[in-house]
Order: C-alpha cells, then structure tokens, then sequence
C-alpha cells in the first residue's frame, strides 16, 4: 500500500494507484474480510497514569479513535488559556505547532519535591499539578479571568535517578556520560486547571507520558563540545532532542514532542475528552459542532 502511494507522478499515475488499491483490497478481502494483519485496526490505549481521566470511547464503526483539539481550535482561541511555564519548547508546540494562542505566565513554584517520595511519574504530575495551581491562584487573586491553566514538567530517569536541568557545565558532562550507549526514559507531567470563572478550579486533570531513549556512545570530546555549547543547560537531562543533542539519539520509541518536553499527542487525546465532557461548558456546544 505504501509503494502504491507513492507512485511516480504521471500522466496515470491516480488511476494505477487507485486500480492498484482496489486490487490489493479485493485480494485480501477474498476470505474473511482484510483478515491481513496489516489492514487490521488494533485498538491499543496508552499507558495512564492514576491521575487520568476516563478511557476514549469508540467511534467510526467500532474502530476506537483518540479524540483530538483540531476540531475544536476555533473555540479554543477563544478561551483565556495560559501555559504556566517559562519553557519556550511547550510555547512553540502549542502555539507554532499546535496552533493554539496560549498566554505565557511563568510559575513561581519552586520545584522542591522530595524525589525520594515519588516514581518519576508521580513526581512530574505533581510539579505541573503545583506550577498550574500556584499561577490559577495567582492570577484569581488579582482579578484575572482565566480558563484552563496548563502546568508542564519533564525529567529524565536512568540507573534509578531522575535527571533535572544540570546544575552546572560538569554535572551537564556527569549527566552526559550517564546516558552514552544507554537507553533511558524521558518522562513529562501535564496538568490541566479548569476554572469557569470560579474562585476555586472547577476540574484538575493530571498525566503522565514515557519516552524510551537510546543515545549512541558519547566520548568524552563530544560531550566537551556540546556541553560548551550551552545548549544543555537548560534541558532535563543535559540534552535536546530537537536541536543538535538529536546527533546523539540512535532510537526512540514513544512520543517525540514528550521527549522536547511537552507531549503533544497526548496532550490533544485528554484536553478534548475534557471538554466533551464538559471541563469548559461554554465551548462545548461549540467544540461537537
């Protein structure tokens, strides 16, 4: 099926690709129905952290389908919306990306949890479930009308440690050395505040996405190179896989905007079950339209 879509252009490119379509359908339909495995729809719902909402309900002839924000954007850019994070990653996935129209307000919350008392993605849900709630208690305090507040973090976890922003060059270089010729788990917290004009959230929505992360071996000139580079300084892990640390990265299985910090996939899936299910009543009408 690949091949055929992708078929030179040419003057009966369409109808070969179509006459090749329907044959290979007629083909494997000639038993049981696409009994094929590659034309059967297996219906498989992520990993949910305790925090999540309900499972995704079946659409389109009993093939069940992650419901997604696209259909609802207009709305969307209606609402106050505020991304309660300094991080200019998330911004450009939901505002450049995404194409949402999100107000930047940068969470004052300190970030001190005990990593001890948490798994990783415990602990990522509960630093974006505090960032959201500190910045909807901020901004309802001074009179500011707000929406849904989005609350963000990301960590690295490897060899039983969970990996922050490094402190400085040689814990870049230390986090670095870690991760050479090693597979490690990218793992970012999503909270979600509903307000509905009330001095208290109306709903708070909370997940946890995982990455896997293969980095090729790193020598010690590489890791030199690229940490004076001050691209590392910023970023869980020492790294970005957006930028050039992707010449480290050998493989990933997961979500990649999750390993940049926000995953995006995810994000869309639980966001619009959220106002289906009422979390912003204004928009709903609107949002199944």
């Amino acid at each position: 099926v690949v091949w055929c879509m992708y078929l030179p252009g040419t003057a009966h490119s369409s109808t070969l690709r179509v006459s090749l379509l329907f044959l290979l359908a007629a083909t494997c339909s000639s038993s049981a129905g696409f009994a094929h495995p590659a034309f059967q729809l297996a219906s498989r719902p992520l990993p949910r952290a305790s925090h999540s909402a309900r499972s995704l309900r079946p659409s389109l002839a009993g093939v069940q389908t992650a419901g997604m924000i696209l259909d609802k954007l207009a709305v969307l850019r209606t609402a106050t919306i505020v991304l309660a994070s300094a991080s200019p990653r998330r911004k450009e996935i939901l505002n450049d990306i995404l194409g949402m129209s999100v107000k930047v307000v940068a969470s004052t919350f300190e970030e001190n949890l005990d990593k001890s008392l948490f798994t990783p993605a415990e602990y990522v849900q509960e630093n974006a479930r505090l960032k959201a709630l500190e910045v909807f208690e901020r901004m309802t305090r001074d009179g500011e009308h707000v929406d849904l507040v989005i609350g963000g973090d990301t960590v690295v976890a490897h060899k039983g440690q969970i990996l922050e922003k490094p402190r400085d060059e040689a814990h870049a270089k230390e986090m670095l050395a870690s991760l050479s010729g090693a597979t490690h788990t990218v793992y970012s917290g999503v909270s979600l505040v509903f307000a509905n004009g009330g001095a208290a959230p109306s709903e708070v929505r909370c997940f946890a996405e995982e990455t896997s992360v293969t980095f090729a071996p790193l020598s010690e000139e590489l890791i030199a190179a690229y940490v004076a580079s001050g691209e590392p300084m910023d970023k869980a892990g020492a790294y970005g896989i957006q930028a050039s640390g992707g010449v480290f990265v050998s493989g990933i299985n997961g979500c990649f905007y999750n390993v940049m910090g926000f995953p995006m996939h995810r994000f869309s899936r639980e966001l619009s079950e959220s106002i289906e299910q009422g979390a912003m009543p204004s928009l709903r009408v609107s949002a199944q339209l």
